[in-house]
């Protein structure tokens, strides 16, 4: 189990969920709050899998 919480962004098409995620996973990273290696990212859409989260 991990020690980190789980943060689910229910909201509609276009309100920039997958910005979030990625803004967010970025300065997670770059402040050193957790490593590149434990984070597993989730989306469910062609559109956000295109928009630069690695798959």
């Amino acid at each position: 189990m991990s020690s980190y919480p789980l943060t689910i962004v229910p909201a509609g098409a276009g309100s920039r969920k997958t910005w979030y995620l990625k803004d967010t996973l970025a300065r997670l990273i770059k402040d050193k709050l957790i490593a590149p290696e434990k984070i597993v990212a989730v989306n469910f859409t062609a559109t956000a899998t295109r928009s630069g989260l690695p798959v």
